[in-house]
């Protein structure tokens, strides 16, 4: 192994989904922590949504074997005719904003939808379970969380230099229209970052490595609904460029056993879910111990 500071630069891509996202991050860490695989010492973490609620908490240096998965109380109950519109729009919207010169148009949609919608206060999201063991922590210097930004449609990136209360910051990135209220900060409100990309995998360039974590699956079925199609086209380019600006890149996404829980994206949310979830997420760690090896410990 190489020393310290001959090691290439690397990152951890932590990206958006839901209850299940969480848990599968969650899992996958254990078992890699399991194999002395130590994701927490990245150099960067990009947390989006889901990813950047598990990110801020290894940023802190969380051990993830040591508890389960957090489950908020409002993750266990079906979504709302509501919130099941948001969401339909949401996904709609994020396939036109991939294919538009100017996608900011398409993210202010979406906020202006997400600030329209009913859903719980921002004092009940900002005390929900799943962010109790970050909030008043200091931000770790390793940790990105990003989001977007309800008024203007602009992309945010948080960072320790944002000066921004981390557990408000990582429930902008996680603040889901329809499900949870768009989080303000400054004169703003911020929505989830998974607006912009359920990765924002680009962030990493100019790292050596990169490990990406993908709670859905990114390959392209024929019997895919055109959103889904278009959108998983769109994080493919993000892996490719991050290739051709010379990252090494390693990509995990879920196995047969997290689809069929998961109802191929369609129970992300279901926070009952959640202990089967992390269990396969450890399996699935297990099954890729010697290519994430390689990748992270040189």
């Amino acid at each position: 192994m190489q020393p310290v500071s001959e090691r290439p630069s690397r990152a951890l891509v932590l990206g958006g989904g839901g209850s299940l996202g969480r848990a599968m991050h969650w899992g996958l860490t254990a078992g890699f922590l399991e194999a002395a695989i130590d994701l927490r010492d990245a150099d960067l973490i990009i947390g989006t949504s889901a990813g950047a609620v598990v990110g801020a908490q290894l940023g802190l240096g969380a051990d993830p074997r040591l508890s389960a998965p957090v489950v908020d109380a409002s993750s266990t109950s079906t979504p709302s005719p509501s919130a099941r519109a948001a969401l339909a729009y949401l996904i709609a919207g994020c396939a036109r904003a991939a294919v538009s010169s100017t996608p900011e148009e398409e993210w202010r949609a979406i906020g202006q939808m997400a600030l329209a919608v009913e859903t719980v206060s921002e004092g009940v999201a900002l005390s929900r379970a799943s962010l109790a063991a970050i909030t008043g922590g200091q931000w770790p210097a390793n940790f990105r969380a990003t989001a977007v930004n309800a008024y203007t449609g602009r992309f945010q990136l948080w960072s320790l230099e944002s000066d921004v209360p981390l557990e408000r910051a990582v429930a902008s990135s996680s603040a889901l229209p329809g499900v949870w209220p768009p989080i303000t900060i400054g004169d703003a409100r911020y929505i989830d970052g998974g607006v912009r990309s359920m990765l924002n995998a680009d962030l990493a360039a100019g790292f050596g490595r990169v490990l990406v974590l993908s709670c859905f699956d990114l390959s392209l079925p024929a019997g895919a609904p055109h959103p889904t199609r278009v959108l998983n086209q769109a994080l493919g380019r993000e892996i490719e460029q991050l290739r051709h600006g010379g990252s090494v890149v390693e990509v995990i996404t879920p196995d047969e056993a997290f689809l069929t829980l998961s109802g191929h994206g369609t129970r992300m949310l279901d926070g009952s879910l959640v202990p089967e979830a992390y269990d396969i997420a450890k399996r699935l760690a297990a099954d890729n111990i010697d290519r994430i090896r390689e990748l992270w410990c040189v």
